[in-house]
């Protein structure tokens, strides 16, 4: 088994798939924030908080894998 992955013309590793990870967890805490803000109903807009918290601590973790191998998070 293997560390790298083939994808396209290239080579994408497993710090390139962390980096992607972390980039798309942000922004979906991003949006999901974005959304909750434009919800009226208090129990949708408690849903989309607590979606966005869950997003914004796997991204966490991610950029802390990051760090462990390496990577500038």
């Amino acid at each position: 088994m293997t560390d790298r992955y083939e994808v396209g013309q290239g080579e994408f590793t497993d710090l390139d798939m962390l980096y992607d990870y972390k980039k798309d967890s942000a922004y979906a805490a991003t949006c999901y924030t974005t959304i909750g803000m434009e919800v009226h109903h208090d129990f949708i807009r408690d849903l989309f908080m607590r979606l966005a918290a869950s997003s914004l601590m796997s991204e966490e973790k991610a950029a802390d894998l990051v760090a462990q191998l390496g990577g500038a998070s």
